[in-house]
């Protein structure tokens, strides 16, 4: 998570030159990080001291994963890339929310939400060149 290297970039830009050789990829769905990209100014309003402390103290790893998703963005793969809000241990909820950069961004996600959302998405058309946050309907 600290490395000071740019490992993300790298490895996503891999993973973009093998996703180009697939013919038939309907969709690549890239999970970042809430702060990363357009989304740093709604990471504050999560809690602005975290947000704040975050930021500063690993600014090298979300100028790398910002790297990251500009190589997702300019690879014209069918790409999604989705920034959940903080991730919880918790079950289902069924509550899953979605809003864009800039808006205030929903409350914790379960991973077990997220990753029933990443399947809907698959399947569902019109995510093609989005990038959203999501979370659930629960309070911060």
């Amino acid at each position: 998570m600290g490395s000071s290297k740019p490992v993300m970039t790298a490895c996503v830009r891999n993973l973009v030159k093998e996703l180009q050789a697939i013919k038939s990829l309907k969709r690549f769905i890239f999970v970042s990080w809430l702060g990363a990209g357009d989304s740093a100014m709604q990471a504050q309003s999560v809690s602005e001291l975290r947000s704040v402390i975050t930021r500063a103290t690993h600014k090298k790893m979300f100028e790398d994963i910002t790297r990251a998703e500009d190589t997702v963005r300019v690879s014209r793969l069918p790409y999604v890339i989705l920034r959940p809000t903080r991730l919880t241990d918790g079950g289902p909820t069924d509550s899953t929310v979605v809003v864009d950069a800039k808006e205030v961004p929903p409350g914790p996600i379960s991973r077990v939400d997220l990753a029933r959302f990443v399947f809907r998405i698959l399947a569902e058309p019109g995510w093609e060149g989005r990038e959203v946050t999501v979370g659930s309907k629960s309070s911060r």
